[in-house]
């Protein structure tokens, strides 16, 4: 599942990008904006950020106070992330239901320029959701079941993963 994850991530980074450049080349050389590439490279942006946060996860670069846990117990620190990612799982289960509700709510609405359902937009959260707190009881499952309060090994760089 990861692979899969981060070469949709690649693939979105790579639409953003091209068309990012294609809109300033445009406006700068010949004086015209495509009227959808703005809504285009927001909407990229929000699948590319949140999806990427799934991986994030999966590799423990989340914003932490490392220097501070790494001087505690070995065991304290293992209670702390599991106390972590059960704070975090929380959220996920909120978030998952709420945009639910935001799906069911505007997700026929078109979008003001390019007319998309806003729904193909907002399906990204729950599935983001999904994602996330997946890995996060894996990562809960890893620290109690290994002490691991690390990366998943075969993502870290030089393991074969994407650096």
């Amino acid at each position: 599942m990861t692979k899969g994850l981060e070469w949709t991530i690649v693939l979105l980074f790579g639409s953003f990008t091209a068309v990012m450049l294609l809109q300033v080349v445009s406006r700068y050389l010949f004086n015209y904006s495509f009227v959808w590439s703005d809504e285009f490279v927001r909407y990229t942006f929000i699948w590319m950020v949140l999806l990427a946060s799934g991986v994030a996860i999966r590799r423990k670069v989340r914003l932490g106070f490392d220097l501070f846990v790494a001087k505690l117990p070995r065991k304290l620190q293992v209670f702390l992330n599991v106390l972590n990612d059960l704070l975090i799982a929380v959220f996920l289960v909120f978030f998952f239901f709420k945009s639910i509700e935001l799906l069911r709510a505007a997700g026929l609405t078109p979008s003001p320029s390019m007319h998309i359902p806003m729904g193909v937009v907002y399906v990204v959260l729950p599935l983001s959701a999904l994602v996330m707190f997946i890995y996060v009881l894996e990562s809960i499952y890893r620290t109690l079941r290994y002490g691991d309060t690390h990366e998943a090994t075969e993502d870290a760089p030089g393991k074969g993963g994407v650096a």
